[in-house]
This record gives structure tokens, C-alpha cells and sequence, in this order.
């Protein structure tokens, strides 16, 4: 989140990560890649096994969630007084935690999993009761994301919506007040969907999902679904703000894509919203 940079390991820690553009001692100022940009500040290391997934509460942003193989789900206060201690710890999946996501504060999550399944978590509980949903999907679900205005199916409104990816290619849409059953589901890819972002830029509703097929798939209402192409997996995905120059010649805010592929290529994609 805006001053800082979380990196999940295979080593079962999340390395947290201060960021200054300009810190001193970069060899040039003007690098926002630098290694010198960055200073380690914290190790969160209660995980037994690879992290799989990272996310940010988007109101609090020092609350974290990490999702591993080891089955759990871990919540980290990068405010507390000891932050390397998480807060939170939840159990209940009985295979790897592929995906993790908020809602809109930080009391509720959805996590995805190897065991085929999709649980809902309500963080004002205590932790043995902090399950309130489970869905069951036929195939290992690998992503999830909240839905964002714009997106809506069976009626529901646009907060209450979740989207997940699995294994086949097929991304689900769940209404978090009936979990149990989703509303929809649809083949969008031919391989496994590895990440989704769902958000809304400029006044549209975007959702972008990324797989193993090679490909990033771009929807937004009302209009034809825009595919973009790796040479290899894409398994990085994220929308962002970008400058760009308008019809008069001056700056303007334009929504990109950051996609990133074992390919080794990382493109930043104008959506032209």
C-alpha cells in the first residue's frame, strides 16, 4: 500500500518493504526500481509453508492477510506495537490457501483453496467461529476478488458480489448473504485463472482475470471482452492510475494494467476508460 511493499515467500515469510523514489543513496533518483529504494522494516514469519497470497484491507492499510499451503489464513497489524505477531490466525481449509481477499473494511475475507472450496470469514467473531460461509466449487479455486460497482448478478448489490477463478478456466460469482451456492458460472479461459482484480476506474466497472492459457481477459458492462496476450503463464495482475497526455495537450489520469508472465514481461496496458 502507497509507501510500502509486501512480498510473499517460499519460505513461508512475508518480507515488508518501506519505499522511498528518492532515497538517499540510490544511484539514480529518478529509478523508481532502485534496490536502494527500498529498506526492509519488518519479517512476518508464523507460516509453515509457501505463501501463496497477499492482501490489503483497502480502509485500513496496515491490516494484511496472508494465505498459505500450510492451510491458514494469517492477519498481520503492520501498526501494532509488535508487528511481526499476527492478530488473527483461521483454520478450516484442509489443503493449500491460494487466494485471499477483503471486503470492504477489514472484518470480512473470502479465501480460496486447493480443497475445492470457498469460505467466508467474519473477523468481528472469534477465531473458531469466524467461518460463516463455505462454498463448494468442482475444481481447485486458485483466485478470488470482491466485486466492484458495476458488477451484479441474481439481483444482488454490487458489495455483496465475490468472484473466484479455478483450475478449468471458469470464474464463479457468489453473493456473500447466500454463500453455499453460486449464482453463476462461466468458462473464460482454457487454463487454470491464476489472478482477478475487480475495481472501478473513472467511473467504470472493471474486472481483469489472468491464467495459465497464456492470456489477460478485460470486461467491462456493455462492452466486448478485450484479450491480451503472454508467450508463457501470466500469474501478475493489477490495476493502477497512470498520467497521460489529454486531447488539449495537458495531463490527464488514464486506468492501466500491469500484467506479468513467465514470459519475463511485465506490460502496462492503457484500458482506455
Amino acid at each position: 500500500s502507497g509507501t510500502s511493499l509486501a512480498v510473499a515467500q517460499d519460505d513461508g515469510n512475508v518480507e515488508v518493504f518501506a519505499y522511498d523514489p528518492k532515497a538517499a543513496g540510490a544511484a539514480d533518483a529518478s529509478d523508481p526500481m532502485s534496490d536502494a529504494c527500498l529498506t526492509g522494516t519488518v519479517s512476518l514469519g508464523e507460516h509453515d509453508d509457501l505463501v501463496n497470497a497477499l492482501a490489503v484491507a483497502p480502509v485500513s492499510t496496515s491490516v494484511l492477510a496472508s494465505g498459505s499451503s500450510d492451510g491458514t489464513i494469517k492477519v498481520w497489524d503492520l501498526s501494532a506495537a509488535i508487528a511481526n505477531r499476527s492478530v488473527n490466525t483461521y483454520a478450516g481449509h484442509i489443503a493449500e490457501v491460494n487466494g485471499v481477499a477483503f471486503g470492504a473494511s477489514a472484518d470480512s475475507m473470502v479465501s480460496a483453496s486447493s480443497d475445492m472450496t470457498l469460505r467466508m470469514w467474519d473477523r468481528r467473531l472469534p477465531e473458531e467461529k469466524a467461518c460463516v460461509g463455505v462454498a463448494h466449487v468442482p475444481y481447485s479455486a486458485r483466485c478470488v476478488a470482491w466485486a466492484q460497482d458495476g458488477i451484479s448478478a441474481g439481483g444482488s448489490s454490487d458489495s455483496d458480489l465475490v468472484l473466484a477463478g479455478l483450475e478449468d478456466g471458469t470464474i464463479v460469482t457468489l453473493d456473500t448473504r447466500a454463500f453455499g451456492t453460486p449464482l453463476s458460472s462461466e468458462l473464460k479461459h482454457q487454463a487454470s485463472v491464476q489472478r482477478i482484480v475487480s475495481a472501478t476506474c473513472n467511473g467504470h466497472a472493471v474486472t481483469a482475470s489472468a491464467s495459465e492459457d497464456c492470456t489477460v481477459q478485460v470486461n467491462t458492462p456493455g462492452a466486448e471482452t478485450v484479450v491480451h496476450t503472454h508467450k508463457d503463464y501470466v500469474y501478475g495482475l493489477a490495476l493502477c492510475s497512470m498520467r497521460s497526455q489529454g486531447k488539449g495537450g495537458g495531463d490527464s489520469t488514464a486506468v492501466g494494467l500491469v500484467t506479468g508472465g513467465w514470459d519475463g514481461a511485465v506490460n502496462l496496458l492503457d484500458l482506455e476508460l
